[in-house]
């Protein structure tokens, strides 16, 4: 066998890894992004990358107590519910979580995730609610 015989068996049995997917949602000022690394399968941890991003001039309040919480359907495990300041990431630039969703079953699934946070300028700060649905195509 030649080395690129031997190189396309090699790519054709190595497993396939699924590409990252992310959900964008806007708001006035803002924009939400969630992102995960992997296909969500039934029975299997995932991931799920939560971030804020200011725009038009806002900045993040790294002060305000941020907060998020988990609303997910019952075949759908989250490490936690309620993640606060403590569990974030927060810049003035951006504000981050880390999510962990075990779902238990195959299909489509909704997860709610209700954000609590203030935008500020140089001339005033805003506390914000912003709820967002989290698309999950479980296999």
């Amino acid at each position: 066998m030649t080395l690129r015989s031997l190189t396309m068996i090699a790519l054709l049995a190595a497993p396939a890894v699924a590409a990252a997917d992310t959900q964008r949602w806007t708001g006035d000022g803002f924009v939400v992004t969630a992102t995960t690394a992997e296909q969500p399968v039934a029975g299997a941890p995932i991931g799920v990358r939560l971030e804020l991003t200011p725009s038009g001039g806002y900045k993040v309040n790294e002060e305000y107590p941020i907060a998020v919480e988990i609303v997910a359907p019952a075949d759908v495990a989250a490490a936690k519910t309620k993640l606060g300041k403590a569990d974030a990431t927060v810049r003035h630039e951006r504000a981050a979580f880390q999510l962990t969703l075990t779902p238990r079953t195959t299909g489509a699934k909704v997860v709610a995730l209700k954000l609590r946070f203030a935008l500020c300028t140089d001339a005033t700060c805003e506390p914000r609610k912003h709820a967002v649905d989290l698309k999950l195509d479980v296999k």
